[in-house]
C-alpha cells in the first residue's frame, strides 16, 4: 500500500471509531429513557393492582381485554 491509502485508510477507521463511540453513547441514552419509563409504567399501575386480574400460564379460562362493562 501506498503511503498515502494507508493515512486514508487510518482517517476512515478514525472516522468510524467516532461514529461507533456517538452510536454507543445514543443507544445507553435511549436505554436509561426506556427504564425511566418502565419506571414510571410501573409506578402508574401499581396503584391499579387491585383492579387488574393476573392469570397464570395453567389458567384455561378464556381472557379478554377487558372484564368491565
Amino acid at each position: 500500500m501506498k503511503e498515502q491509502q494507508v493515512t486514508a485508510l487510518i482517517a476512515a477507521l478514525l472516522a468510524e471509531t467516532q461514529a461507533k463511540q456517538e452510536q454507543t453513547a445514543a443507544l445507553t441514552r435511549l436505554a436509561e429513557s426506556n427504564e425511566s419509563l418502565v419506571a414510571i409504567l410501573a409506578d402508574a399501575f401499581s396503584s391499579d393492582a387491585d383492579l387488574i386480574e393476573t392469570t397464570s400460564i395453567d389458567d384455561l379460562r378464556p381472557q379478554y381485554l377487558s372484564t368491565r362493562g
